[in-house]
């Protein structure tokens, strides 16, 4: 598995970017993504107005193809200050900056309004976060009803990845000496997602075929 599809496993929260009609609109959704297909899957209220949205571009015999989309998948970010560098001491010429970590993934959207797709990917979907959370709530823990009620007003989305293109800044742009001071300032921090630019900083730098990088 590669750095960028990792870091959608890890960070699955997206943001969906369509352009219909001229009108730009995001929506945030919870992904799934199913590797060995290469697509990413999730689903909104049919009373979304991305839905009508879609459903219209579609029927428009001018669009012969699904959707372009683009899906904005962000990782753990901080405020990097120049303190943290060994070269402040040395000749000053430090100014602060912002590291992040993003994946944007390009592709097709098509709408999935088939019962049984979408029970696949609401399983899926609730599998992949409660094994975050050392749960077991599975769906089959409803009553059948009660779910197949709440998936009559929804509608699935699956995209078909084209492209992924990782922005990753973490500091690959300093002297090995600022990097270290950035990475130790990182680590040694209370704050949760600092530690987890931390993490990830060191999987980016070592990482032999690194993604495309935004100074």
């Amino acid at each position: 598995m590669g750095l960028l599809q990792a870091h959608i496993l890890k960070y699955p929260f997206g943001t969906l970017a369509t352009a219909i009609g001229g009108i730009p609109q995001m929506n945030h959704l919870p992904f799934y993504f199913d590797i060995a297909s290469n697509c990413l899957q999730a689903h909104i209220p049919k009373v979304n107005p991305l839905y009508a949205q879609v459903q219209a571009w579609l029927k428009d015999p001018v669009n012969s193809q699904d959707l372009p989309v683009l899906i904005a998948f962000q990782g753990p970010d901080a405020y990097i200050t120049p303190s943290w560098y060994p070269s402040k001491l040395e000749h000053g010429k430090v100014v602060p900056t912002w590291n992040y970590a993003v994946v944007h993934a390009k592709g097709r959207l098509k709408l999935q309004e088939d019962k049984d797709w979408l029970t696949h990917h609401l399983t899926n979907l609730t599998n992949q976060q409660e094994s975050r959370r050392n749960s077991t709530w599975e769906m089959t823990d409803a009553p059948e009803d009660y779910t197949d009620g709440m998936m009559r007003v929804l509608c699935g989305l699956e995209i078909t990845v084209d492209e992924l293109v990782g922005k990753y800044k973490v500091s690959q742009n300093r002297e090995k000496q600022d990097q270290a001071g950035v990475l130790q300032h990182l680590e040694q921090s209370e704050d949760w997602q600092d530690r987890q630019l931390a993490n990830l900083t060191t999987q980016t730098i070592n990482h032999s075929n690194k993604p495309k990088t935004d100074y």
